[in-house]
């Protein structure tokens, strides 16, 4: 699984590729992503403006933690 952010700032994440083989659950999810990546991308990608985090459905999507 690979995850990238992108902004209209004409700037991008780097890709994250999540270890190959573990199944995504809420709480790998949150720990490999959420956390570590998306942190602090309001002060990084978007520059400190406002903005939105949209995901699919993906079922570890979903969960409230």
């Amino acid at each position: 699984m690979v995850w990238w952010g992108m902004s209209s700032y004409d700037s991008t994440t780097q890709l994250h590729f999540c270890e190959k083989g573990l199944k995504t659950s809420a709480k790998v999810y949150v720990d490999t992503v959420l956390e570590p990546v998306t942190k602090d991308l309001t002060t990084t990608l978007f520059q400190n403006q406002k903005w939105s985090f949209q995901q699919d459905s993906a079922p570890a999507h979903k969960v409230r933690l």
